[in-house]
């Protein structure tokens, strides 16, 4: 019995709570994770929405800087996200959410209409949707001139 009663001490409750610490900090990990993607986006997005909101408010340096701001964790969310789950596609479907992320603020703050309609065709392609909500005159407008729709393709 003193034999067994060591061998459990000595090897499997060590064993049991070293993964039990383990897991604990992967979801330590993953919910840092996912908390600093959520304040990245919503930081990206809350100025966009804020500058289309209040041009005359927020200088569009201001807007540019969060931008800046945003690539930066963006870059580092997805070199962590390919660490730690170095098996799977959710790296690169990072890489097309912030890419999306990145064409919803232009688009909130664009006043040209051609590249409004390269930022709204992306994030039609993105969601596979093919709803219209360019004006047909902007669009007609663009096609005449392709050079100036914003290429984010």
């Amino acid at each position: 019995m003193l034999l067994v009663g060591a061998i459990i001490s000595s090897y499997i409750i060590p064993f049991y709570s070293r993964e039990w610490q383990d897991h604990q900090k992967e979801l330590e990990l993953k919910s840092d994770l996912v908390g600093k993607i959520g304040d990245a986006v919503a930081n990206m997005v809350i100025k966009a929405q804020m500058k289309k909101a209040s041009p005359s408010i927020i200088p569009i340096n201001e807007f540019y800087d969060t931008y800046q701001n945003w690539e930066s964790p963006s870059a580092t969310t997805a070199s962590r996200i390919s660490a730690y789950f170095y098996n799977s596609t959710l790296a690169e479907q990072w890489n097309n959410y912030s890419e999306i992320t990145t064409a919803f603020a232009f688009l909130s703050i664009s006043s040209d209409a051609c590249n409004r309609l390269g930022y709204v065709q992306k994030i039609q392609k993105y969601f596979s949707i093919s709803i219209s909500v360019i004006n047909r005159t902007d669009l007609n407008n663009c096609r005449a001139n392709p050079d100036q729709i914003q290429k984010n393709s």
